[in-house]
Formats: C-alpha cells, structure tokens, sequence
C-alpha cells in the first residue's frame, strides 16, 4: 500500500494474460504512467508521462508494485 499513489491493474484479459498493465495514479488524481511488460529487456518497466515527478519514496513505490508483478509472473 502506497501513502501517494494507487495502482490500477488494467490488464486487458486477466484471466488469460501473461503480462500484466498497471496504471500508476496519484492520489489526487493525476494519471502518472503505466507499468508493463518491456520485452527488450525481458522484465517490467515504469513508463512515466511527461511532466511528471517522483520522490524516492513514490520511485520506491513503484519498485515495489514491479517486485510484485515479478513475484507473480514467476
């Protein structure tokens, strides 16, 4: 659980999917980016929109909804 942001699963079809799609969201609102699947480097990846800025515990965060996305892929 994040102090400052929700995250989204927004997978397509879940039940089916072998990747997952997560929506990274502030809790005020503002749509930040998505986590996915990045095949190049065969691991999940944050791509953030532009303009946008995190501190170390949002990056944290986010590290750890990645770490958790990993764990279920596995």
């Amino acid at each position: 659980m994040s102090r400052w942001l929700t995250f989204r699963d927004i997978t397509p079809h879940p039940d089916t999917a072998k990747t997952r799609y997560v929506h990274v969201v502030s809790i005020r609102g503002g749509d930040l980016g998505v986590i996915k699947w990045f095949g190049r480097w065969r691991q999940y990846a944050f791509f953030p929109h532009p303009q946008t800025v995190f501190n170390p515990e949002c990056m944290a965060d986010i590290c750890g909804e990645i770490q958790r996305l990993k764990n279920l892929r596995a």
